[in-house]
């Protein structure tokens, strides 16, 4: 699916009069659409400001590895499409790329945009796990990421706060040296071209984390999840697997309401969470009516439980 079109030339900056209001803290998303829509070219300080003003972390994101994509620095980036994110975001994310001229092409697991035409597949073509990894520049795109069976070292990538890159290999392929080596390649050569567009400072750089994490399956066992040190000692994948799955910058606070957590493990049938691991925030479409009203559900369950928690309610009393 290609989705540039011929636009009428004109450039627009941020400016606060231009109608880039903030409602609750957040940026109003469909204004900054509008604004763009017409653009035939955005600058590199129109992309820096953009950045600096949007508040959503998942669009932060998007911004960075499509600067990224067109400056060479990656062959293609994957907008996942996730539960959190929502319709308003993702037309934004398209209409951003279109600006860049950017092509694009649908996959189940999102949208993939890319700056070279020869990288779009056939058609309602689906590529392959690994097909898919490698354009994207996984090191581990040959590895098997739906057995929750094995141990795993993850690496993200951030900016500031704001996680731009992250992929999890199995040990057992890939040394964590060799990982190491990659990681830092990627971060020299995306940092000259973040620092062409001034986004980079001082206190906003790219640094990287490495993480070894327990095979999936673990992370179900229920001896393991209502233990709180377990817990602790995975509780990055915990909130990867269960609590990003909420509203965007509403994510339970699990040790500090690790009662409601474990409420919430009890409630939840495992092949839920399975197919949340084996998927990692990606849902096939067919799979989408099956999980969107547990994920709707579960939303305000956890909102309600947590009022509950820091008003001494009896959690029994709140119905999922």
């Amino acid at each position: 699916m290609e989705l540039n079109k011929s636009r009428k030339k004109q450039q627009y900056t941020l400016k606060k009069k231009s109608g880039y209001k903030k409602k609750g803290g957040t940026v109003e998303i469909d204004r900054v659409v509008k604004k763009m829509v017409g653009a035939l070219e955005i600058s590199q300080s129109f992309l820096k400001n953009l950045y600096n003003v949007i508040s959503h972390k998942s669009i932060r994101e998007a911004i960075i590895n499509l600067i990224l994509v067109k400056e060479g620095g990656r062959t293609a980036y994957l907008y996942m499409r996730s539960f959190r994110e929502t319709k308003e975001k993702s037309d934004f994310v398209i209409n951003l790329s279109e600006n860049m001229f950017l092509k694009s092409f649908a996959q189940d697991q999102g949208i993939v945009f890319v700056n070279d035409p020869k990288h779009i597949p056939e058609p309602m073509k689906e590529l392959e796990n690994t097909e898919l990894g490698e354009l994207l520049g996984y090191s581990c795109y040959n590895h098997d990421y739906s057995n929750v069976d094995e141990e795993r070292v993850g690496v993200t990538i951030y900016l500031g706060e704001i996680g731009i890159y992250g992929e999890y290999c199995e040990k057992n392929k890939i040394s964590r040296d060799r990982l190491e080596i990659e990681v830092k390649n990627k971060i020299e050569k995306w940092s000259k071209i973040l620092n062409k567009y001034g986004i980079l400072s001082e206190k906003n750089n790219l640094d990287y984390k490495l993480t070894d994490t327990a095979p999936g399956r673990i992370l179900l066992d229920e001896s393991n999840w209502k233990d709180i040190n377990f817990v602790r000692q995975h509780l990055e994948q915990y909130e990867n697997h269960l609590a990003d799955v909420f509203v965007e910058d509403n994510e339970l606070d699990i040790l500090g309401h690790f009662d409601v957590f474990i409420f919430i493990m009890e409630k939840v049938n495992n092949d839920v969470f399975e197919s949340l691991l084996r998927n990692e925030y990606s849902f096939p479409q067919e799979d989408a009516d099956k999980y969107y009203e547990f994920v709707k559900r579960i939303q305000d369950y956890s909102k309600r439980l947590e009022y509950a928690f820091d008003n001494s309610i009896d959690l029994s009393s709140v119905i999922l």
